[in-house]
């Protein structure tokens, strides 16, 4: 698999007040933002919490890749848990 090109996690999201638009953020560093005025603002934080997980649900789908997959990466360990959490963190729970 080959290096990310993208900004590394972990990503939060930056709800602005009075605005249908959210932003997201590595740290301090401002990785983009969402919403329009066409969106419903509990729509457009459910996705900025699904965009601003993604990072996190890479790391893992890249672990459960080598479970299934490729034998020769014995030491990854991903729990039931894990995976859970990244749910909750992606539908805004966590």
């Amino acid at each position: 698999m080959s290096d990310t090109k993208f900004t590394p996690g972990p990503w939060e999201l930056w709800p602005l007040e009075d605005s249908v638009s959210v932003r997201i953020f590595a740290g301090t560093h401002y990785v983009g933002s969402i919403g329009n005025s066409d969106d419903e603002p509990s729509q457009t934080r459910a996705n900025g919490h699904l965009i601003a997980a993604a990072p996190d649900m890479y790391e893992a789908l890249k672990k459960v890749f080598a479970l299934l997959f490729d034998e020769t990466h014995p030491d990854i360990v991903i729990s039931r848990n894990d995976l859970r959490d990244l749910i909750s963190k992606a539908e805004g729970e966590v």
